[in-house]
C-alpha cells in the first residue's frame, strides 16, 4: 500500500521470508527503486564490525546465551561463536512444547555443526506437569515463564566462570550482550 500524497508505504506480509515468492526482487524494488539506495552494502562488513565489538566487550570472559531455536537466538548464538568460538554456552531448554524435530535440529545445528558447548535441558516432563489441568491461557504462560526461569538458572548456575548473558529477542529487535 501507498499513502496518496507522502512517501509512505506499508506491506502487509513478510517479502523477507524465503517462501515469499518474488520477495527478494520486491524488496530489491524497494530499497533501489524507491529509497535510492545503491547496493554497495555487504552483510559481512556487520558481521565482521559486530564480531570485532563483541570480542573488545567479553575479553577472555565466558558468554551464556540462551538459544529457544528461534531466527533470533540463533542469530545471536552464531554471531557469537563466530566472535568468541568456545567462551560461548549456549542453553536450550526443552519444554516438550516445540515443534517435531525441534529439539533435534537445535541439537544438530548447534551442537554438531557449530560445535558450541550446547547445553540441553530436558525439562518435558517438568513443564507438562506443571500445565497439566490448566485451561487458562494467562496462567499457562505464567507457568511456562516461571518454570523456564527454574530451569535455565538451574542449568546456567553448572557452566562455570560465565560473566555475560546473551538473547535473541523481537522487542526492542537488537541483540545485546549484557554483562
Amino acid at each position: 500500500m501507498q499513502h496518496k500524497s507522502k512517501e509512505i508505504y506499508g506491506l502487509q506480509f513478510h517479502p523477507e521470508v524465503t517462501h515469499t515468492e518474488l520477495g527478494g526482487q520486491l524488496l530489491r524494488n524497494f530499497v533501489r527503486g524507491i529509497c535510492g539506495c545503491e547496493g554497495t552494502w555487504k552483510i559481512e562488513s556487520l558481521i565482521d564490525r559486530e564480531a570485532a565489538a563483541i570480542r573488545e566487550r567479553v575479553g577472555n570472559g565466558r558468554v551464556i546465551c540462551g538459544l529457544s531455536g528461534g531466527v533470533d537466538s540463533s542469530v545471536v548464538a552464531a554471531l557469537l561463536y563466530k566472535a568468541i568460538g568456545d567462551q560461548l554456552s549456549c542453553i536450550f531448554v526443552d519444554n516438550g512444547l516445540l515443534r517435531k524435530g525441534e529439539a533435534d535440529q537445535v541439537r544438530e545445528h548447534f551442537g554438531d555443526h557449530f560445535k558450541t558447548d550446547l547445553h540441553v535441558a530436558d525439562a518435558r516432563k517438568l513443564f507438562l506437569d506443571g500445565l497439566a489441568g490448566e485451561t487458562d491461557p494467562q496462567k499457562k504462560r505464567k507457568i511456562i515463564g516461571k518454570l523456564f526461569i527454574d530451569v535455565f538458572k538451574e542449568e546456567a548456575a553448572s557452566i562455570p566462570d560465565s560473566r555475560f548473558l546473551a538473547q535473541g529477542t523481537l522487542y526492542p529487535r537488537r541483540h545485546r550482550i549484557r554483562s
